[in-house]
């Protein structure tokens, strides 16, 4: 049986974490969850993870990311945004998703796209915004 990818959870509320966790957990992933950036910081530290998955504000967010590439070049970051009209242009992620456009099936999508192991060189690769061009699945999980 392959590893499960790892991910770390940084920054949603309770609920949300524990719901974002347990449909994280049934997918196969393995999730670390924590509620600030500065909990998140050791953890990068003391652990190799396959993404790091953030639902802080822009300016901690941008902070946390970029340290997290520091730390390790090959992780991946998935953030998690309010009502955006701009993204701006220190926020280095590999791919954002508004809360406009949230539902689990996207979310789940994107995780699997990222975590994928390639062979060949590495590039970070930013994918689009639109969740339109993904199927409607299942809106109760929303």
């Amino acid at each position: 049986m392959r590893p499960k990818k790892k991910i770390l959870l940084v920054g949603s509320s309770e609920q949300r974490g524990s719901v974002l966790k347990f449909t994280l957990e049934t997918n196969h992933f393995a999730v670390t969850e924590t509620h600030s950036a500065t909990e998140a910081l050791e953890y990068i530290d003391a652990a190799r993870y396959d993404l790091l998955l953030c639902e802080l504000p822009l300016d901690g967010a941008a902070h946390l990311i970029d340290y997290a590439h520091k730390t390790d070049e090959k992780l991946h970051s998935l953030v998690l945004l309010g009502n955006l009209v701009q993204l701006p242009d220190d926020l280095h992620a590999s791919a954002v998703i508004t809360k406009k456009e949230f539902s689990v099936y996207c979310l789940l999508e994107r995780m699997k796209v990222l975590t994928a192991r390639k062979r060949g060189p590495y590039g970070r690769r930013i994918l689009p915004a639109a969740a339109s061009a993904l199927p409607e699945v299942d809106r109760r999980l929303a």
